[in-house]
């Protein structure tokens, strides 16, 4: 049975507890312009090459973006101070970037500007995808001829139209002479298919054929994208933070915890002050014997000392971002900007999990190889347990108040 979602031609918006200073308007708007640039690339009208007229092929499973929070939040973590472009590569998740060098004032035209100028990298001989052999094959990660490696300058735009993927989230600086723009996704740049090969955009009666990446076949109807229905967007009212929480969970500011006094973060009723900072002077103890070089490695050597290691202090918006996420149960991640670990139900109390877990993130350095005398974090250590513990001593990890 084809499914149908019927909802107005943007996706709904969306609100994130964030101080990065992202209007709602900013978010609605660039959500629009990027679903309707996906529409438009599977539909074939997207151009491709320096020559008027040429464009990419129709395509088929391109699923409709919705804002995620989380997403956001891990996008201002990238950041550089200086306005220029990302170095940085997270192996879960694509990058989209611009440097705008306009300088708009706000950060409305940063993300209007950002987007706009992805769709326009194609408009030129030397950054246009290859063409499929054939309708039905894909588009793939190559250009300008079969074989060859995208060029670098086009990845924004190929991560952009995706097919596959379903969230997306964006964040912006200003400088004095220039800004940055950055969106994340939920998928990196694996294998080597931008989108598959099909009859464009998804009707009532095509989403069998046309939308079978998440099963059921779903499609929204006023876009012509096809829609992955677990996917929920994270809203809230006002000041306060809302999304589906499991029926599982349970928070020690909540139902089922063991309460405390909330002065830190009180628009965070979830946590309590004792469980916020004994994570806090935890984690900072360990920092500060890092930097004295009181870290034994896992040979029974100890890490170097270390200078620039800053003291930690305690980030209310990005709390509320680690609610949302703990709310749906998730299973243990490491992941550049993100750890979530976890401890077995009905053995702990919340302050032992919090020690345990703690603990955990640090030990794995005397258990595992780890980045070396020079602590220098390299590629293969990217998904291995050490990459907790290259995330909690880092010495330019620093969250403000």
């Amino acid at each position: 049975m084809n499914h149908i979602k019927e909802q107005i031609g943007q996706s709904r918006p969306t609100t994130c507890p964030s101080t990065n200073g992202v209007p709602d308007a900013a978010r609605d708007a660039a959500l629009t312009a990027i679903n309707q640039y996906r529409r438009t690339a599977v539909n074939g009208m997207m151009q491709n090459g320096a020559t008027a007229g040429t464009y990419l092929p129709h395509g088929k499973n391109m699923y409709m973006l919705e804002w995620d929070c989380n997403l956001e939040a891990l996008a201002g973590v990238l950041l550089p101070a200086d306005c220029s472009a990302p170095a940085t590569s997270l192996p879960n998740n694509g990058i989209s970037s611009a440097v705008v060098t306009s300088v708009p004032t706000t950060i409305d035209k940063v993300f209007t500007e950002g987007v706009d100028s992805w769709p326009v990298l194609l408009q030129d001989a030397a950054n246009a995808f290859a063409k499929p052999a054939a309708p039905t094959d894909p588009v793939k990660y190559e250009g300008p001829q079969a074989g060859a490696a995208l060029p670098p300058a086009v990845l924004p735009l190929g991560n952009m139209i995706r097919g596959s993927t379903t969230k997306v989230g964006c964040t912006a600086k200003i400088c004095t002479q220039q800004a940055v723009f950055v969106c994340l996704y939920d998928q990196p740049l694996q294998g080597d298919t931008v989108y598959e090969g099909g009859d464009g955009v998804c009707q009532v009666s095509t989403a069998d054929k046309l939308c079978t990446t998440y099963p059921p076949p779903t499609c929204d109807v006023n876009t012509g994208l096809c829609v992955k229905t677990d996917v929920t967007t994270t809203t809230t009212t006002a000041a306060t933070a809302t999304t589906t929480i499991s029926s599982l969970a349970a928070f020690p500011g909540g139902a089922g915890g063991t309460g405390g006094a909330n002065t830190r973060c009180p628009q965070n009723p979830l946590m309590t002050d004792d469980i916020r900072f004994l994570f806090r002077d935890m984690h900072n103890y360990r920092r500060s014997q890092t930097a004295l070089g009181k870290t034994i490695k896992n040979t029974g050597r100890y890490l170097p000392s270390s200078s620039n290691m800053q003291y930690m202090r305690y980030n209310c918006p990005l709390e509320a971002v680690a609610i949302q996420l703990a709310g749906t149960c998730p299973s243990p991640l490491i992941q550049s900007g993100r750890l979530i670990g976890q401890v077995p139900i009905g053995t702990y109390t919340f302050t032992t999990a919090t020690q345990e877990i703690v603990k955990s993130l640090w030990r794995v350095v005397r258990q595992v190889n780890g980045p070396g005398m020079q602590v220098t974090f390299r590629a293969q250590h990217v998904g291995t347990p050490i990459a907790s513990f290259t995330q909690v001593p880092a010495r330019s990890l620093k969250a403000s108040r």
